[in-house]
């Protein structure tokens, strides 16, 4: 194991002891974790005041002579610049604060969270001096002009080329240009694939391909496919699922609460494989192959499944609900 390995092996080990010792502890250093993440990543301004916001819960904000913005904690700009008086904030230089907007008593790791914020912005202040924008989140932020997003795309040799995105944890390697994103569910690694790429590692989210003005619906699309991974599903490729995604993202907050969901949640690992196989398989007698079961029993299985669901696993509109509920629930599903 190399020094870098032993160095990431020790802090989860001082992390788990912490959380059972110092809850409070544990998550200063996740704090300091989740900056120095995007630090290394290179992010922008806004990637930090987003992160602030995210580990505060409040709206976070920066201000310079030459800038100012506010975060809320959805990830989304702030409908106002507004200004950091009144609110508690650390200093960066002579001529720019950060600061989040608390009302009431400090949380525990608010310090810590202002501490870490105005770091980050200085030595991102620093580095910007001599380092442009990072193409690599040009090319994948919609919300730039298209004109940027194209001389992005041509500093990466990408003018003329099909690709997609691939979202990875912070953490893992992919070959390819790429950048962290600070995103409302923690940072991402997203990388820019020209080529077909290998689905054995995980976990991680494949978007859709496309020419370069694809590439942010392509990141948007990866990013929705990494949170749908799972012990069973490592790699989500999103051009796979087809029509399920948009619907799975049109659905996601109908998830919470479904009945569809919910039936499905209460399964034990047994009979969640069995209703699956049930799903899949060629025949009740395939899949009680498959699971080593005599197709008798799993028609009576099947048999109960309908009666509990509400719809017969084997049928055309109850495989369609099945196959939604079941992304939905490992949408919904804690991490």
């Amino acid at each position: 194991m190399g020094a870098t390995a032993r160095i990431g092996a020790d802090m989860q080990e001082l992390v788990g002891r912490l959380t059972s010792l110092d809850p409070e502890a544990s998550a200063g250093l996740k704090v300091i974790a989740y900056f120095d993440a995007l630090v290394a990543g290179d992010v922008g301004v806004e990637a930090l005041a987003r992160a602030a916001a995210l580990l505060s819960g409040v709206v976070a904000g920066v201000e310079s002579a030459s800038q100012r913005l506010r975060v809320s904690p959805d990830g989304a700009r702030a409908v106002d610049d507004g200004s950091s008086h009144g609110w508690p904030g650390v200093d960066v230089s002579v001529d720019e604060r950060v600061w989040i907007e608390r009302s009431g008593a400090a949380h525990a790791n608010d310090a810590m969270v202002l501490e870490r914020f105005a770091l980050a912005v200085a030595v991102l202040r620093t580095r910007r001096r001599s380092v442009a924008d990072d193409p690599v989140r040009l090319v994948i932020d919609g919300t730039r002009p298209e004109s940027e997003r194209v001389v992005a795309a041509a500093r990466l040799r990408l003018d003329g080329l099909r690709s997609h995105v691939r979202a990875t944890p912070p953490t893992s390697r992919v070959d390819g240009p790429s950048t962290l994103v600070a995103t409302t569910y923690g940072v991402v690694r997203a990388t820019l694939v020209t080529a077909a790429s290998s689905t054995d590692a995980g976990p991680a989210g494949i978007g859709t391909e496309g020419d370069v003005a694809h590439l942010a619906g392509s990141w948007a699309d990866a990013l929705l496919a990494l949170r749908l991974t799972d012990a069973e599903h490592p790699v989500v490729d999103a051009a796979a699922l087809g029509l399920l995604l948009p619907a799975v993202r049109a659905l996601e907050g109908e998830g919470v609460g479904h009945p569809d969901v919910d039936a499905l949640a209460a399964l034990d690992a047994r009979a969640a494989r069995a209703l699956a196989a049930l799903v899949e398989g060629e025949s009740v007698r395939a899949a009680a192959d498959a699971l080593g079961m005599h197709h008798s029993t799993l028609q009576a299985r099947r048999e109960a499944f309908t009666r509990e669901l509400g719809y017969d696993p084997r049928s055309s509109i109850g495989r369609a609900r099945y196959a939604v509920a079941a992304l939905l629930l490992r949408l919904t599903a804690p991490r």
